[in-house]
């Protein structure tokens, strides 16, 4: 990539969050499916995916705000 392009842009339904974790930094991709339902896949490859109901996660986040 040359200094004059920027790095693709992330889908607008993804994006991705810095965590730590017990060995150390890793990054969890956060994807919103068609069917309304938030799956976290740790490192991004797929290797620890799980999927939440978005409603269910806002109200465990509204809860800790």
């Amino acid at each position: 990539m040359s200094a004059a392009e920027s790095p693709p842009a992330e889908p607008p339904n993804r994006f991705a969050l810095r965590a730590v974790t017990p060995k150390g930094r890793a990054t969890v991709v956060m994807t919103k499916l068609a069917d309304g339902r938030i799956e976290f896949a740790l490192h991004g490859g797929g290797a620890w995916v799980f999927a939440v109901e978005e409603d269910e996660l806002i109200k465990v986040l509204v809860r800790w705000v």
